[in-house]
């Protein structure tokens, strides 16, 4: 197996840990939306996670998505997108359960938030080091 292969399969691995989570009982989906929203409430909690999410400290697997959140399309509403993957990695949050928490914030919670996500996202680096040539 070659590394775009093994690259393929870890993102297909994570990506279907986060649909399964749509799958899971309303009481538990709802516990992990309070909970996610007591982490976006929580600024310098959600910095370190997500810093540490997107360094690839949760596992290759979503490292790998973070980063084709982080290169993808100017188009794309990166925020929301990595917004999702903590949700889901960190507090089993699905990604309906985590629009809600947001929702569930007030303009100026939501806002910090934001600015965090936004910060870490342009500060990150902008190429995939599995695809490096030095490797």
């Amino acid at each position: 197996m070659n590394q775009t292969n093994y690259d393929t399969q870890c993102r297909a691995k994570a990506n279907s840990a986060i649909a399964s989570l749509s799958h899971d009982k309303l009481a538990d989906r709802q516990a992990a939306r309070a909970d996610y929203t007591e982490l976006l409430r929580d600024t310098e909690h959600l910095t370190n996670l997500v810093d540490m999410l997107i360094t690839g400290d949760y596992g290759y697997e979503y490292y790998l998505i973070c980063q084709d959140i982080i290169n993808g399309s100017k188009r794309r509403n990166k925020v929301a997108a990595l917004s999702i993957v903590i949700a889901a990695v960190e507090t089993s949050c699905p990604a309906v359960m985590a629009i809600g928490a947001w929702k569930a914030l007030t303009s100026d919670e939501q806002t910090a938030a934001n600015k965090i996500f936004a910060t870490i996202i342009e500060q990150a680096p902008k190429t995939e080091w599995a695809t490096s040539p030095n490797l």
